[in-house]
This record gives structure tokens, C-alpha cells and sequence, in this order.
């Protein structure tokens, strides 16, 4: 069996499944018909947008989300006719797609999207970090970084910070200097906000946003301006502090994760390299997680299995739209990641997916695996009956965690899209393998120093800024 053939048989079923499973199983067709013809997958595309267009709401707001990654994908000129219904960060919607681009080959409609005119809000910070990483045209790279400076003046957006930290060698020097003048005004003037961060296992700690974004541009101070760096550290005591752990900020910290890992990497212990993924959850979600990273299938299976077995309780029953149920969202990911792994052999895996729409899914992905396809963004949703016939969405049943909501710094940690609390019990994972609570440490692994630049609600699934999350102190 070929690729081919897992499509022609994903199709012919497509066309019998009810108008919501036929138009989100076309997106997923369109993406792998794209990697042997373009014109063929953008014509499979425009079909599923057309089937969406008839579906009634919010059905329709739902999959004309999706239908957007899936047009970063195989046709990102159709983006600007797709409506746009998430409520989602602009920045994080942003790096999604720019990233799907990239991911798909769109290398320069991936640039465009960063240089096109539009709302400074909308501006995606985080995925013109992508293209000056990969991007090796200095002309271009200049104009992104331009690009980002300019919506920056406009926004004041604290992830500027993180790209400007890493790539200010883009501009040249005199320019950078203005750039960080800049910067180091609207911090000061900027009125204080709380925070809580540590490094060095905790003997580091921040309690001043203000003092923190700083520490984030000493080693640009340190190197542009040494005077105004002597000047901020000597009447600043938390950047102080800073300074003196690690004496040219980021890059001194960089420095001694690199020689971490060259030396867990001679010892033979874990390291974090390669591309890290999120993992949040109660324990059978970081199990299933862990279960893909170690190529367990069975297992995966297994847990699949289980969340199936939730959403087709008799006595609480998922009400959410079959596509949008979490095990759907489990049968691609497990058929995706052993077609990934074991590619056409591990097929027999698709009878053990226990309804034919969540199977036809399944295949579309274990097909887009073996096509050597990334695996797009999974997205679930639960929804329970209440009063009056009505419906209210969830993503699932949420984890049974211990001790009290989160409060960090008299300030409330909730999901910027569902407000959901977090407890002190949930947890998170890092690719490195430690589970801990991700608030505890502003989103940086204890284990193997990565910071998290997003977090995964438990409740909603929404992917948002890591520092959104952070709420105003409570009277």
C-alpha cells in the first residue's frame, strides 16, 4: 500500500462521511496531495473551503481556523479570503502560520507574511525570529528586523525583547544603539509590574518586571553602551544580582546551557536538543506524550483507546463535533508518529481505531507521515449538556489536580482565553523528560534551562503567550 493509495481510499470515504468530517478530512487530503502537486491540493483545498462555507455555526468558525493552517500549508495565497474566527493571541497566530509556511516550503510567502503592511498588533514577533534564523539574505533580515522595530514603537510589545536580544547584530551598530536607547526609556518609564522568575536553581530571583526586561538586554548594554550598563546596574539591586550570577545576561546563561549539555552529552544523560514540543496535562497525557516520544504505539494506542472511552460515555457523552473530540486528536497523533517512525508497516494500527470517521482522519495523517510531512497543530474540544438543551465547550474533562489555584506575586495565573486556573498539582513536560508545574519557574524548565515561550491550557487547549497568563494582583 502507497501513499497514493491510502488517499484514494481516504477520499472515496470522505465523500460518503457527513459535510463536517468530509470538509475537515479534505483539508488534510489537500496537504498531502500538495507534495506531489500543488494544483491538485490547492484544488482539493478550495473544495473544503466551499463544503465549510455551507456548514452551520459555530461549526464553521471552527474549521475556518483550521482551514487557514491548512492553507499555510499547501496554498497561502488563499489566506486572505479565509475568515478569520480565533480568538487566539495574534502573535501566536501568527507564528502558526508563518511556521506552517516555512514548514511546507513557502519560503517566501512566509517572508512576505512578515513584511506585509497591517495592524502593528498583528505584527508576529515570534516568527520573525524563525525567518532571521533561517533567512541568510542580510537585506532581508534587515528589513524584517526594521519591520519588527516599527511595530514595536507602535505596540510596546515585550516579546520585541526576545528578538531584538538575539538577532540586534542584524542592524548595524549606531542603529542598534538607538534601538536599545530606546528600549532601556520605555522600560523605565514603563510603570512596574510583579513577576516571579528564578535561574540558578532559585538563588536568582525576580521579582520586578521592569528590572527583568533590562537583564534581558544586559549583554546588548554590555557590549553597545558599557557606561549606561554600569549606570542601570549600580542603582537597580535585582539587576544587580543579576549581573553579578551571570555577568553578560543572556549570553552568559546560553553559554552555561551549552556546556551542560556538551557535558550530559559525553556523561550520556538527557540532553534537550532537537525540537522541543509542549506537554501539559494530568499524568495520562504526559504518559501518552512520553509514550509517542519513546516510539511505544501500543501504549499510545492504549490511551487513545481510554479517551474514546470518555468521549462516548453513555452517561456524559461529548457533544463536540466528532472531528473535535480529544481521542480524535490522539489517533492522528499516534497514527501520525508511527508512520513517521515504522512508515507503511505499521498500518495495521488503523483497525484498532474504534470508529470509521476517527479512522479516516487517522489514515489521512499516518499518509501525511509517510509523505514526510510535519504533524500540524492538534486541537480538541469537549462539550457537556446543560440547562435548557444548551451547550457549553470544554476541552475535556479536566485533570483532578491538588493544592490551590496558582497565585503568583498576589497576581492570579489564568488562561488568557478561558480564564482556567491552574493548580498548584498539574504539570507540564519538557522534551528533556522533567514534569513540573511551569508557573513555578515563569516557564523555564528547572531541568535543562529551555524557557517556553507558549503554554498549553488544560482546559480550553488554546496555545498562548507564556507571559499572558499572568493576571493584575487581586484587591
Amino acid at each position: 500500500m502507497s501513499v497514493v493509495e491510502l488517499l484514494r481510499q481516504s477520499r472515496k470515504q470522505a465523500e460518503s462521511a457527513a459535510p463536517l468530517v468530509r470538509a475537515a478530512a479534505k483539508l488534510r487530503i489537500a496537504r498531502v496531495e500538495a507534495v506531489a502537486d500543488r494544483a491538485k491540493g490547492r484544488i482539493t483545498l478550495e473544495m473544503a473551503l466551499e463544503e465549510i462555507g455551507t456548514l452551520p455555526e459555530p461549526e464553521r468558525s471552527v474549521l475556518f481556523d483550521h482551514a487557514r493552517v491548512f492553507a499555510a500549508a499547501v496554498e497561502p495565497s488563499l489566506l486572505p479570503g479565509i475568515p478569520e474566527e480565533s480568538r487566539a493571541p495574534q502573535g501566536h497566530t501568527g507564528w502558526m502560520l508563518g511556521k506552517t509556511m516555512l514548514e511546507h516550503g513557502h519560503a517566501e510567502a512566509a517572508l512576505q507574511f512578515v513584511l506585509q503592511d497591517g495592524p502593528a498588533e498583528s505584527f508576529p514577533f515570534l516568527f520573525a525570529m524563525n525567518i532571521l534564523h533561517d533567512c541568510e539574505d542580510q537585506t532581508q533580515r534587515l528589513a524584517v528586523m526594521r519591520k519588527a522595530v516599527k511595530a514595536w514603537h507602535e505596540t510596546k510589545e515585550r516579546e520585541f525583547l526576545k528578538l531584538f536580544g538575539r538577532y540586534w547584530t542584524v542592524v548595524p551598530a549606531i542603529e542598534a544603539l538607538s534601538i536599545l536607547h530606546s528600549v532601556v526609556e520605555s522600560t523605565l518609564n514603563d510603570s512596574e509590574w510583579p513577576m516571579q522568575g528564578s535561574f540558578d536553581n532559585g538563588l536568582l530571583l525576580f521579582t520586578s518586571g521592569r528590572e527583568f526586561m533590562l537583564f534581558e538586554i544586559l549583554h546588548i548594554l554590555r557590549r553597545l553602551d558599557p557606561t549606561l550598563a554600569a549606570e542601570l546596574i549600580a542603582t537597580h539591586e535585582q539587576l544587580a544580582a543579576g549581573a553579578r550570577r551571570y555577568p553578560n545576561g543572556w549570553d552568559s546563561i546560553q553559554q552555561e546551557a551549552e556546556e551542560e549539555q556538551k557535558r550530559r552529552k559525553l556523561e550520556g544523560g538527557p540532553t534537550c536538543g532537537g525540537r522541543a514540543y509542549i506537554g501539559s496535562g494530568a499524568s495520562q497525557d504526559i504518559a501518552f506524550q512520553f509514550a509517542l516520544q519513546d516510539g511505544d504505539f501500543d501504549r499510545a494506542m492504549e490511551l487513545a483507546q481510554e479517551l474514546y472511552r470518555e468521549d462516548t460515555d453513555i452517561e456524559a457523552p461529548n457533544f463536540a463535533p466528532k472531528v473535535l473530540w480529544p481521542s480524535a486528536a490522539r489517533f492522528r497523533s499516534v497514527l501520525y508518529h508511527a508512520g513517521r517512525r515504522r512508515g507503511l508497516e505499521k498500518r495495521d494500527l488503523l483497525a484498532r481505531v474504534p470508529d470509521e470517521d476517527l479512522q479516516l482522519l487517522a489514515r489521512i495523517e499516518f499518509a501525511a507521515a509517510v509523505a514526510g510531512l510535519t504533524e500540524m497543530p492538534n486541537s480538541s474540544r469537549r462539550q457537556t449538556k446543560v440547562q435548557h438543551g444548551r451547550l457549553r465547550g470544554k476541552v475535556r474533562r479536566l485533570p483532578e489536580a491538588d493544592g490551590p489555584a496558582m497565585i503568583v506575586d498576589g497576581a492570579p495565573v489564568r488562561c488568557p482565553e478561558c480564564q482556567w486556573r491552574p493548580k498548584t498539582g498539574n504539570v507540564w513536560g519538557c522534551r528533556c523528560g522533567n514534569v513540573w508545574n511551569t508557573f513555578t519557574s515563569r516557564g523555564r524548565c528547572p531541568a535543562c534551562s529551555y524557557q517556553w515561550p507558549v503554554t498549553q491550557c488544560m482546559q480550553c487547549g488554546k496555545v498562548s503567550p507564556h507571559e499572558d497568563w499572568y493576571g493584575e494582583k487581586e484587591a
